[in-house]
């Protein structure tokens, strides 16, 4: 497939964008941030008490963004984690940045990760589709302890026992994360230090082709003239 002039020179001027624009970054790095979306899952089983009587219901939707290096991503077929840890900017993204969902009365960034449980990363599959991510984090809600965790697509609560500090019983709370890449939305060039550039409005052709695919394909095969379909 041959590549389009247009698409070239949107990611060519999303490139210039960021160089110039990193004074004090050492290791240069192509950023974006977007917005994905998700919701519990409906049927009674998927929001349980304390949840399903104190704000939660079926099917309710939650929001969040993220931050993502273009250069990172994977070609691999199947499921695999980049580590925010590896972003060569990552000391300097802000954790609500990087990372964070809003669900209801709970809200999650980077740093509520519980490292010692994992390392928070965003999941590809299929050569590079969005998948979801790797992120653990343990809340406090009327009084007891959960932990709240997200498995490639997949988002579990689960209630932590007292003595243990491990999830307990059945899952309180189903979620699942709509990340696929025709569903990332509001998505932008980031520079680290910098406030988020939106998109020129005369290139949307590059935002739908990134949620595509095709700028990553670029990426990885940038110095091909074709890419084989």
């Amino acid at each position: 497939m041959q590549i389009p002039a247009s698409v070239l020179v949107a990611a060519g001027v999303i490139s210039c964008i960021g160089v110039f624009a990193r004074p004090n970054v050492a290791e240069a790095a192509t950023y974006f941030q977007a917005s994905f979306s998700g919701a519990i899952n409906p049927g009674s089983a998927n929001v349980r008490a304390p949840f399903s009587t104190n704000g939660f219901t079926q099917g309710q939707p939650f929001s969040g963004s993220f931050v993502f290096d273009i250069d990172s991503i994977p070609g691999s077929l199947s499921p695999t984690n980049v580590f925010f840890s590896n972003f060569p900017d990552i000391g300097i993204i802000p954790s609500a940045t990087a990372f964070n969902l809003n669900l209801g009365s709970l809200s999650f960034q980077l740093s509520d990760n519980v490292s010692a449980l994992t390392n928070p990363a965003i999941q590809y599959r299929n050569g590079g589709d969005f998948n979801g991510f790797n992120f653990v984090a343990n809340f406090e809600f009327l009084g007891s302890d959960y932990q709240f965790r997200i498995n490639g697509p997949v988002i579990t609560v689960r209630l932590l026992d007292a003595l243990s500090g491990f999830p307990t019983g059945l899952n309180l709370i189903n979620a699942r994360i709509d990340i696929g890449n025709i569903n990332l939305t509001d998505v932008v060039s980031y520079t680290p230090g910098v406030a988020a550039v939106p998109l020129p409005a005369a290139l949307p052709l590059f935002a739908s082709i990134l949620a595509g695919g095709g700028v990553i394909a670029w990426r990885r095969k940038r110095k091909a003239v074709k890419l084989v379909a």
